[in-house]
């Protein structure tokens, strides 16, 4: 089993220098919220160096694309792929059991309002069609009804 005290520094020559290895996701909600799906992974370095203990980190470190221009591995050795996909079956595992994301992300199935005509049972989607039905269907009870409001 891979060692988990392994470390990597990395040293840049930009002191504040910030990297994103992965953009956040950001969406509005119905009600106009700002809800954020994925925070992103933000790497800053402080005073020139940054440290990490992951091992996700610095393999997306010394893939990034500024690797060797702006910024260098200082200290460790390059990820081997036994950590990573260590590393990679813990992040699918905690993903599973933290389940779906929370709030108006996943929208929620709309519940479709049924019309029923009190003559005859049929049902409708929508009170037009209820409507429609009752006055070419029931033309009578219709006319009864607009008679009954008129006097």
């Amino acid at each position: 089993m891979a060692n988990k005290t392994k470390s990597w520094t990395f040293y840049s020559r930009h002191k504040n220098l910030q990297i994103w290895l992965r953009q956040p996701e950001e969406t509005y909600d119905s009600r106009g919220k700002l809800r954020v799906i994925d925070p992103g992974i933000l790497v800053e370095f402080e005073g020139g160096h940054y440290s990490t203990t992951d091992p996700v980190i610095a393999e997306g470190l010394m893939k990034h694309p500024d690797f060797g221009r702006t910024f260098e591995l200082f200290k460790g050795e390059p990820v081997s792929p036994e950590e990573m996909k260590e590393n990679a079956l813990t992040a699918i595992q905690k993903s599973i059991e933290a389940g779906p994301p929370s709030g108006d992300i996943i929208p929620k199935a709309k519940v479709k309002r049924v019309y029923r005509c009190k003559e005859c049972g049929a049902t409708f989607t929508s009170i037009y069609h209820l409507t429609k039905h009752k006055k070419e269907a029931h033309p009578v009870v219709a006319e009864e009804k607009i008679e009954k409001i008129e006097e």
